[in-house]
């Protein structure tokens, strides 16, 4: 037992003057009684020793019950402090109890975090036997759509919801886990090649398929699911997860709402856009980056009436076609400053030739969807204006319909801004991006670039000749003009002549050519 010295100190100080002032007065008073009573010297002697038991029983029973009291005092104080320990020390557990809770579980669908399952992944790869087990990467399809319309609040009883279907289609050893948005992975023991698994992964892309009901609203969504399998596809975590992601990326490339195994090509794939992606970036800064010009041509009077600016990587080991770094920029983001690159550089040629007088018609410049749908798209283009000097009259700038498709209204006001501003305006490939005529008539273009892919044996193709003859007619009733991409025979050019083809671009006048070689050639 600890007792406080301070106290045991001051408490010993009071006993002992208390048991001094008593001292003093029974040694007064008895005197002074027993003097009194007493009659001769035998009864002084005798009254004398009983005084003097008495004095020692009394003091006996005050120190008896001043040190019980003291004691007493003392036990209940270090009780009470027992107490408080044991009280806070059961906070600590408590709190920390919480805390590895919330450190541990996802609030809002009281699922295992991402923490949880790293740790779960290391225990379980660690194990002697290693058992084989699927880990599943699991994003939700459009999610963001689900929460601008109805909320996050909408959106977060959907979680859980999703969350409670998972949880009953997956058996009760499986481990479910969510990591943050609309992502859930699940850790369920099973060989590569069990059937089981792709009954329940089935299973699971019908429940998602039906119908949520939240808050007196039927909401659909879907799920892209990426599969890899331990120890097969990955024996670490780190590579383990991103086998599963990688495979969850290449469900969502085939259209989302399904489910993908991994396969060793995709992180080989994963590994090579990756390195390209960084070779492009040097490659812009070291200058590799160029515009090529293929000439436009009125084919009545074969005169040439405007370019394409078509962008090449040229590398020490030769040119690596555009078929195969556009879509990795597109991917990677990179296309903003590619296109940025393209938009300046055309630019600069434009008022070049200008200045030459050479400049027989506009230079095309394709934009990608993703410049169009960024917010800083039109400043952007003030800027390169401002700083090349270059007047929008000279520039026809080139789009997609899967661009216009996204979002037609907006896209409608975009444009229009853009043509205030004096650019011309093209759908490129037009044909192949299933344009929603309605939304056409209201776009302010003033140009359609009819698809290579129709061109190609159009002499010996009747259903081509049909496409081509539709959108020149449809160009002509909108007051569009019409222009066909890919012409390399003369039986080509002479169909398009026929059908009242405005302009042609293609191999049968020109190729893509340096901008040197072409100031020479005009």
């Amino acid at each position: 037992m600890e007792i406080n010295n301070h106290q045991s100190i001051k408490s010993a100080f009071w006993v002992s003057i208390l048991y001094l002032i008593f001292g003093f007065l029974w040694i007064y008073f008895s005197d002074s009684a027993v003097e009194a009573i007493a009659t001769n010297h035998h009864q002084l002697s005798l009254l004398q020793t009983y005084k003097g038991w008495f004095f020692i029983l009394i003091t006996s029973i005050l120190l008896y019950l001043l040190t019980y009291q003291f004691l007493y005092t003392q036990f209940l104080q270090y009780s009470k402090n027992i107490a408080e320990q044991i009280r806070y020390q059961k906070t600590i557990l408590d709190a920390k109890e919480r805390f590895d809770r919330l450190a541990h579980h996802d609030p809002l669908t009281n699922l295992p975090n991402q923490l949880s399952l790293i740790e779960t992944l290391n225990l379980k790869m660690a194990e002697t036997d290693q058992s084989p087990f699927a880990l599943l990467f699991l994003d939700l399809d459009e999610f963001q759509q689900i929460n601008d319309s109805y909320g996050h609040r909408f959106g977060d009883n959907l979680l859980i919801e999703v969350a409670h279907l998972l949880r009953s289609i997956f058996p009760p050893n499986t481990y479910i886990a969510r990591t943050g948005g609309d992502e859930f992975l699940v850790i369920t023991p099973c060989h590569d090649n069990d059937p089981s698994l792709r009954t329940q992964l089935t299973h699971l892309i019908d429940g998602l398929n039906h119908p949520f009901h939240i808050d007196n609203i039927d909401v659909y969504t879907s799920a892209s699911i990426g599969i890899a399998h331990f120890p097969k596809d990955a024996i670490t975590t780190e590579n383990l997860l991103q086998c599963a992601d990688a495979a969850m990326y290449k469900a969502k490339k085939m259209g989302k709402n399904t489910f993908y195994f991994y396969s060793t090509d995709l992180i080989e794939n994963a590994l090579q856009r990756t390195t390209m992606t960084g070779n492009l970036k040097k490659a812009l800064e070291n200058g590799e980056l160029k515009l090529f010009y293929q000439p436009q041509v009125d084919p009545y009077i074969e005169k040439i009436i405007g370019y394409e600016a078509l962008l090449r990587w040229e590398t020490p080991e030769g040119f690596i076609p555009p078929s195969i770094f556009i879509p990795i920029c597109e991917e990677s983001g990179f296309i903003l400053d590619i296109g940025k690159f393209v938009l300046i550089e055309g630019c600069k040629t434009a008022l070049q030739w200008q200045k030459l007088g050479i400049l027989n018609g506009l230079i095309a410049i394709n934009v990608s969807a993703r410049q169009l749908a960024h917010p800083d798209f039109i400043s952007t283009l003030d800027n390169i204006i401002h700083e090349t000097q270059c007047p929008p009259s000279c520039i026809e700038l080139e789009i997609t319909e899967s661009s216009i498709l996204e979002n037609p209204e907006k896209m409608i006001l975009l444009l229009e801004t853009i043509k205030e501003k004096g650019f011309k305006i093209s759908i490129d490939d037009f044909g192949t991006g299933y344009s929603s005529l309605s939304y056409l008539k209201h776009l302010p273009i003033d140009k359609l670039k009819i698809d290579i892919s129709f061109i190609r044996n159009i002499t010996s193709e009747p259903k081509n000749q049909t496409i081509v003859k539709t959108i020149i007619a449809l160009a002509k009733g909108l007051g569009m003009e019409v222009l066909a991409e890919g012409v390399e025979s003369a039986d080509e050019l002479g169909f398009l002549r026929e059908n009242g083809i405005d302009s042609v671009q293609g191999f049968y006048y020109y190729k893509p050519m340096d901008p040197n070689f072409l100031t020479d050639l005009i």
